[in-house]
């Protein structure tokens, strides 16, 4: 599980797949205990690492960001994305703007986002967000 997390950091295994390499909610548990998994909720398990790595990621998105923005940055699904968003939002590292966009506490004052503008992870290392306003 984790050498699959280190490859695609944002693609929680179904509960299926847990199930199948034997990790059930007691061995989750286990693992969370000693720092190896971090369980948003019971169909979410990611690494310890995935919040700060989010993060890191979504500040390559013009701010804010709606969900879909995030969901294609950090290459995953919106089974991952929204509880991932949420647990980012109780950690302080990103606060919702109004009902549809987050931003990034800290973040320079909020552009308003395009529409057609999202920065998706392989993109985000090379050119970053693209700057561009679109009416809202």
């Amino acid at each position: 599980l984790e050498a699959r997390l280190a490859e695609e950091p944002f693609r929680a295994p179904e509960r299926a797949e847990l199930a199948e390499l034997g990790l059930g909610h007691r061995e989750l548990a286990a693992a969370q205990r000693a720092s190896r998994v971090l369980r948003i909720n019971d169909d979410v398990v990611l690494l310890p690492s995935a919040p700060a790595s989010a993060a890191e990621i979504l500040r390559s998105l013009t701010q804010p960001f709606t969900i879909s923005q995030a969901r294609q940055a950090l290459d995953t699904s919106r089974r991952v994305a929204v509880p991932l968003l949420e647990h980012l939002d109780r950690l302080g590292l990103t606060e919702r703007v109004d009902e549809q966009r987050r931003r990034l506490r800290g973040a320079p004052n909020p552009v308003p986002a395009s529409r057609n503008s999202g920065t998706t992870r392989q993109q985000a290392g090379s050119t970053g967000a693209s700057g561009d306003v679109a009416e809202e």
